[in-house]
């Protein structure tokens, strides 16, 4: 029997139609593969970011040329874009790692970026950084270097004037009795270490203000922690005259109230207790201006309550 011969015309174009096809599924699945890459993803990210820098001289130059304003505002799109690109790469990294403590790495890596980030691209966005804490701690609730991370962010917006805050400062420090939920100091306890005296302070200090502020329902229970709390920090640090300031005040609420519900002269002894607590902080500080400071106020105080 006769063979029959291949049709070159119709072989050819099959076989390149297949090899077209062959590298077409080999280049998805590379780039397909890339996406799932974090440290490919990162390696996007910072290259990115490289550019960035170059983007932000040029801009910079651009604003010296107001005849170039046009191109200048579109140089502007083009950098929060590219940083809008960078943060996306660092979101897919965190998605398609494998791990939790990659996670978790990748994501101090964005906060770090959130944070250090501002230019004219792009300004730092505090709550971003939040999230990026919080999403650490959804993963490792006992994470203390996220956790430490929103406990001072707390603080220092409670001490600011943000007098909600004190709520989430007492969350993060102790923990919440509702839901059984840990704070740092069960949290480091657990681990057979001390907590930080920063955590013991804000503890102290979140008990304290939450009181002052009527925003908890036991105001005696608060301020008697606050005190005892400010009494061991006071044994441990007898050199911060912070402290010292924040103790006579807990003692001074503690006697308001006390005298509210008619404790007779429970007002006028806490103000005596606090001038003493004031008057040592004087005699152990004596070079330490607020000490003087923190004295002389509290007695200017008890002139201008005295009956006329």
């Amino acid at each position: 029997m006769a063979k029959r011969k291949l049709n070159k015309k119709v072989v050819i174009p099959g076989i390149i139609i297949l090899a077209v096809a062959v590298a077409a599924v080999v280049y998805v699945g590379l780039r397909w593969w890339a996406g799932r890459d974090p440290d490919k993803l990162l390696s996007q990210a910072n290259e990115r970011l490289s550019e960035i820098e170059t983007q932000l001289t040029q801009y910079r130059q651009m604003l010296t040329e107001p005849d170039r304003q046009q191109e200048t505002e579109q140089l502007l799109e083009e950098g929060r874009q590219a940083y809008a690109y960078v943060f996306r790469k660092y979101g897919r990294a965190i998605g398609v790692a494998k791990d939790d403590a990659r996670k978790i790495d990748i994501l101090f890596d964005l906060a770090d970026l959130y944070r250090n980030t501002n230019d004219e691209f792009y300004s730092t966005d505090w709550e971003k950084l939040l999230r990026v804490w919080y999403s650490v701690t959804n993963i490792d609730p006992a994470n203390v270097t996220a956790r430490m991370k929103l406990l001072r962010y707390f603080y220092d917006s409670a001490d600011a004037g943000n007098a909600m805050a004190w709520l989430r400062v007492k969350e993060q420090a102790a923990g919440t009795e509702s839901d059984g939920s840990n704070g740092l100091i069960q949290i480091i306890t657990a681990q057979n270490k001390q907590p930080d005296p920063f955590i013991l302070i804000a503890k102290a200090r979140a008990a304290l203000e939450l009181a002052a502020s009527g925003q908890v329902t036991d105001l005696a229970a608060n301020l008697d922690e606050a005190i005892g709390d400010f009494e061991t920090l006071l044994e441990q640090a007898p050199d911060d005259v912070d402290i010292y300031g924040y103790l006579a005040r807990a003692i001074v609420e503690r006697g308001d109230i006390r005298s509210a519900v008619g404790h007779i002269n429970a007002a006028e002894e806490a103000a005596q207790q606090a001038e003493d607590i004031l008057q040592k902080a004087v005699e152990v500080l004596p070079e330490n201006v607020q000490a003087h400071i923190n004295l002389l106020e509290i007695r200017l105080g008890a002139i201008q309550n005295e009956p006329l």
